[in-house]
């Protein structure tokens, strides 16, 4: 009994330490799309979190930002209201 238990353990473990390997197809296509994984930490919390793109996600989310900034600078503050510095004391 306690040569079947013992066998039975080692083939889970066995199990578990197997690997997944990647082709290299998959690496080469993941490079062909400039696939990217960072560690990014979001704002209000201090846990990173794992987060992937392409390079067109990146490309897209550049152009998306610049657009916005460039509008904002255009038509003024979203509010459409004037708003005083805060080092005038006024």
């Amino acid at each position: 009994m306690k040569k079947v238990f013992i066998l039975a353990l080692t083939a889970a473990l066995a199990a578990c330490s197997s690997t997944q390997e990647v082709s290299s197809s998959d690496a080469d296509a993941k490079d062909d799309i400039g696939y990217e994984c960072k560690m990014v930490r979001r704002t209000g919390s201090n846990v990173p979190e794992k987060v992937c793109t392409t390079r067109q996600q990146r490309e897209d989310t550049e152009k998306k930002s610049k657009d916005w900034m460039q509008k904002r600078a255009h038509h003024g503050n979203a509010a459409g209201k004037n708003v005083r510095s805060s080092g005038d004391g006024k």
